[in-house]
């Protein structure tokens, strides 16, 4: 697996596929294998998905946990990739770290997708799933993962696989970014975000959905609803999600030649 050096911090990523090159963030805890079911879009696109540090095969980073730290580490994967822009696509609490990413390097952003995002915890529902998770986390770590790992996949052997990533975790770094996310508030600043954004959310999950009135602000912005479905959209919904990315794409980026989203070198 390819790995680079940033601030003293070894990071471990993927890097497969060729294309428009494509980031995946994952959120707190799950690591780069929550994204297993997009290795297919490597047919169109070159997928990078690194483990944040303190997750998975990454090691513990010196410095604290931030979104303006992890968003400096999707950077770093790109200079070290030689990637000029990329579409970046955060997942859940991964939508943090892209959403910093977008407002804090622009010139580097082609587009930016959020899978059940929000720019701030604002549904009561929320605020409470993320104390639940937060104590569950510092209480019972192995039994958490392994309710995580089941209510992102049904095949077992994924579980498995899942669960045995998320056991790698440092668990105050995987504390430290839900506690971050839980804080982080850009939805004041969403208003300078110009490349083109894609929102994605399960219609069962109204209370994550009712973020959404943030991204007005934003000025080309596709809001996509995915009847029946849950918050998981890229485990338990991944040929949904994967159909929506790939259109949004084509249809907002692909008009451009490849140069525009494409290498350094």
């Amino acid at each position: 697996m390819p790995q680079f050096t940033y601030d003293s911090c070894t990071i471990y990523y993927e890097d497969i596929g060729k294309g428009i090159p494509l980031v995946l963030i994952h959120p707190p805890g799950m690591g780069r294998m929550v994204f297993t079911y997009q290795h297919t879009l490597s047919s169109q696109y070159r997928l990078l998905i690194p483990d944040l540090s303190g997750h998975g095969n990454s090691s513990i980073a010196k410095e604290p946990v931030t979104m303006e730290r992890y968003a400096a580490e999707i950077k770093a994967l790109l200079d070290h990739t030689g990637t000029r822009q990329a579409v970046i696509c955060g997942y859940s609490a991964g939508g943090g770290v892209a959403q910093e990413f977008a407002l804090t390097y622009p010139e580097r952003t082609r587009a930016l997708v959020l899978s059940g995002g929000y720019p701030k915890v604002a549904a009561r529902i929320l605020k409470m799933e993320y104390r639940i998770g937060m104590k569950w986390l510092t209480t019972s770590p192995d039994s958490l993962i392994r309710v995580l790992a089941r209510s992102h996949f049904l095949d077992t052997n994924v579980q498995q696989m899942i669960s045995g990533q998320m056991t790698k975790a440092d668990l105050k770094s995987w504390y430290d970014f839900y506690e971050e996310s839980f804080h982080y508030d850009c939805s004041e600043r969403l208003g300078i975000i110009d490349c083109p954004v894609l929102l994605m959310y399960g219609s069962r999950v109204k209370w994550i959905r009712q973020h959404s009135h943030y991204y007005h602000q934003c000025k080309d912005v596709l809001l996509v609803h995915i009847e029946k479905a849950t918050h998981q959209l890229p485990t338990k919904h991944w040929h949904t999600f994967n159909h929506h990315l790939h259109s949004f794409i084509q249809d907002t980026l692909a008009k451009n030649s490849y140069h525009q989203a494409g290498n350094i070198n």
